[in-house]
């Protein structure tokens, strides 16, 4: 079924009479078949927006005189269709009901299995539980219902219980091992009962910048055993277990700076808090930690002003390391910048200006200043390759 946008002021002017005929209902009235009033309260309603004026007013009237005869399923029934209007503009916006109600569902769901899948529980669950109360079909009832648990579930979980991954050190040095600290926080005011059953599975990402200039990238999958036995959090603290990263190897050639970065999920945890259980996978966000043969901490601190600090002493290599960072970091237009300022300087920074800005952005218009920075100017915001990804 189909409503046009025309239609739609017409259901309003119908809402309208439905709100004056209750206030006339008042608790009078005999009893009559529930079914058969909803059925005569949507033909008279479908009546009201005849293009017949005469036959719009006798359909009002008799609207009225059934709200006073069964005043009861007549509240009943406009309660239910206010309620399912709300929800249905909430959820669509201006122009919804221009869309058949099946692909609405749909829609629906996919919008609340998104959510789930990003880690969004309490919109999946809102969305599920709106669609359930605007009455679909039996099947898309059965996924919304199994969608809606699920939710609930993670939600429960969310509320109670956070994971956060958190590195031994900012900085490392050239031959030192990559540790990291797992932490489960029971965000709760009651004790939870948690159960790793397989372990920490994460996705490792490497990154290093020769000392020659070449970048090197890698990324591989690691699964961080944990204990079997069931933990115990208290309210307010967190249950940490530290670990030694086996898949970021160190660059096997001279280098000036690599990036190690980490996140993942616990694959499954079974949390008991309250009375209440839950069984299922947990993200662990982002974290990230530098490791460098040499001091570059000013580099990994402040990359843009490490920068601006290399190029006034005239040092390449502090350059290069303070850039990259820069890079990693999603700073590349101020970095970009302070490269074309540098590009003006003599050598060792003006050549190594130019190569760092061919490495940045892909770009290579060799070591003219100018044509570097006319192509900036036109560029809404630069595009890095993609070693500079997180």
């Amino acid at each position: 079924m189909r409503m046009t946008a025309g239609t739609q002021a017409a259901s309003r002017g119908r809402r309208s009479l439905a709100c004056a005929a209750l206030l006339l209902c008042g608790g009078w009235g005999g009893a009559a078949p529930a079914g058969a009033v909803r059925a005569e309260i949507a033909d008279l309603l479908a009546a009201t927006a005849s293009a017949d004026a005469a036959a719009a007013r006798r359909a009002e009237g008799r609207l009225s005189a059934l709200a006073l005869r069964a005043p009861e399923v007549f509240r009943e029934e406009m309660i239910r269709r206010r309620r399912e209007e709300a929800l249905m503009a909430a959820m669509l916006g201006e122009g919804a009901y221009a869309k058949p109600v099946s692909l609405f569902f749909a829609e629906r769901l996919a919008a609340a299995q998104r959510a789930l899948d990003e880690g969004r529980a309490a919109e999946a669950r809102a969305l599920c539980e709106a669609v359930l109360a605007l009455g679909c079909d039996a099947a898309m009832g059965v996924r919304a219902g199994r969608l809606a648990r699920l939710a609930r579930d993670r939600e429960f979980a969310g509320e109670v219980f956070v994971a956060n991954l958190r590195p031994s050190a900012e900085l490392i040095g050239a031959e030192a091992a990559p540790s990291f600290t797992l932490e489960l926080w029971n965000r709760s005011d009651r004790p939870v009962k948690a159960v790793m059953a397989v372990g920490l599975e994460l996705q490792v990402s490497s990154s290093a910048l020769g000392a020659s200039g070449q970048p090197f990238s890698e990324e591989t999958t690691e699964i961080v055993p944990l204990p079997k036995d069931a933990v115990t959090i208290e309210p307010g603290t967190a249950w940490e277990h530290g670990f030694t990263l086996k898949a970021a190897r160190a660059w096997g050639e001279p280098y000036v700076i690599q990036r190690i970065s980490a996140r993942g999920r616990l694959v499954r945890v079974s949390l008991e808090s309250g009375g209440r259980l839950s069984d299922r996978a947990v993200r662990v966000p982002l974290a990230m930690m530098f490791r460098a043969p040499g001091d570059v901490a000013s580099a990994v601190r402040d990359p843009i002003g490490a920068m601006r600090t290399a190029v006034a002493h005239g040092d390449a290599g502090a350059l290069y390391v303070a850039s990259v960072v820069a890079a990693w970091e999603d700073r590349v237009d101020a970095a970009v910048e302070t490269l074309l300022e540098g590009a003006r300087a003599p050598a060792p920074i003006g050549p190594a200006s130019f190569a760092l800005l061919r490495l940045m952005t892909g770009q290579n218009h060799g070591t003219d200043r100018v044509k570097w920075i006319v192509w900036y100017l036109r560029s809404e915001r630069v595009v890095v390759p993609r070693f500079f990804e997180r």
